[in-house]
C-alpha cells in the first residue's frame, strides 16, 4: 500500500472509449442481470478472463464466483490452462461458460438483463443494446485501434503524478480466476 508500483494490466478493452460508453448505457439498468452466457476459445486464462473483465467493468461489480459446476476441460492450447465449459453463479445472476475447442477466434457475451439484452461479439469489437426485442444502440469497431486509447492510459497512469500506487488493484482483476 505504500509502493508507488504502477501497473497496466492486458485488459485493453476497458480503456477504450467506446466501452465506457457501452459502461454508461448499462448503468441504469446493470443490476437487472439475470443471466449470462460467454463464449470463448484458447484457454481460461488467455481467453475467458478478458471476458470476466469486461463484464467486470461494464457493470462495475466484481465476479464471485460460487457453485461452479465443471462440464469440459479441454487442454486445446496450453497445458496449464484449459479451455472450460462451466456453469456458475455470481450474486444471483447465472452464467454460463461454453468454451470452444476451434482455431476460429471467438469471444462473445450475451447478457440478458429484465428489460434489456447486450451482445458483445467479434471479439468485442461490436456490441449491440436491446430494449426488449427492439435494437436501441449499435457500437462498431469498438476495438479499432485499440492502441490509442491503451497509450492514453499509460500516460495518464505513468505522468500523471497525482496517481496513486495500483499494484494492489491490478492484482484484484485476476483475483476470483487465481
Amino acid at each position: 500500500n505504500s509502493g508507488k508500483t504502477k501497473v497496466l494490466v492486458n485488459y485493453y478493452r476497458r480503456f477504450q472509449n467506446s466501452y465506457r460508453s457501452l459502461k454508461q448505457i448499462i448503468a441504469p439498468f446493470k443490476d437487472d442481470l439475470s443471466s449470462a452466457t460467454i463464449y470463448y476459445y484458447k484457454g481460461l486464462l488467455n481467453y475467458a478472463s478478458h471476458a470476466f473483465d469486461i463484464i467486470n467493468f461494464i457493470l462495475e461489480n466484481s465476479l464471485l464466483i460460487n457453485g461452479l459446476s465443471v462440464q469440459l476441460l479441454d487442454y486445446d492450447y496450453f497445458e496449464d490452462d484449459p479451455t472450460t465449459s462451466a456453469t456458475f453463479e455470481s450474486s444471483g445472476v447465472k452464467y454460463n461458460l461454453v468454451g470452444e475447442n476451434t482455431t476460429n477466434p471467438i469471444l462473445d457475451i450475451d447478457l440478458i438483463f429484465k428489460n434489456h439484452r447486450i451482445l458483445i461479439n467479434k471479439l468485442g469489437n461490436t456490441a449491440l443494446v436491446y430494449h426488449n426485442d427492439i435494437l436501441i444502440h449499435t457500437f462498431d469497431n469498438m476495438i479499432k485501434n485499440y492502441m490509442i486509447d491503451v497509450l492514453n492510459r499509460v500516460k495518464s497512469l505513468f505522468f500523471n503524478n497525482t496517481q496513486n500506487d495500483n499494484f494492489k488493484e491490478s492484482l484484484d482483476l485476476n483475483k476470483q480466476l487465481i
